[in-house]
């Protein structure tokens, strides 16, 4: 009796196993199978063809690729790239500090409404 509970249970698991196990298309989608409507003397030339025509692909998108001086040039890539690259973010913020420095001092220096109402450049 015991036993017949056992193998009703494990019939069970092994069902519900089955149910959730992939279709073949999907298994066919995720690369595991290959596409069962090519014979499978011909499956490994498709494969080939398929590994050389995305070959050629990516050769020619490298050819097509912006050169450096182009990225540079397009405010891309950073001119400063002699940098290593743990001293970018530091680099950056940097300028960005002597930026914010450089306009504050040029505010400091800016002449104010007042003066330039007395010497008639505005009215108010």
């Amino acid at each position: 009796m015991a036993d017949e509970a056992s193998t009703k249970d494990v019939k069970a698991e092994l069902s519900k196993h089955l149910a959730r196990r992939p279709s073949p298309s999907e298994l066919v989608a995720h690369n595991i199978l290959k596409d069962p409507s090519i014979a499978p003397s011909l499956q490994a030339c498709t494969t080939d063809l398929e590994r050389q025509k995305l070959e050629d692909t990516l050769a020619h998108k490298v050819t097509q690729r912006l050169t450096k001086s182009e990225l540079e040039a397009k405010n891309i890539l950073k001119q400063d790239t002699n940098l290593s690259g743990a001293l970018h973010a530091a680099a950056n913020e940097l300028e960005k500090a002597r930026l914010c420095d450089a306009v504050e001092q040029q505010l400091k220096r800016r002449v104010s409404p007042e003066e330039l109402e007395a010497k008639g450049i505005i009215k108010t």
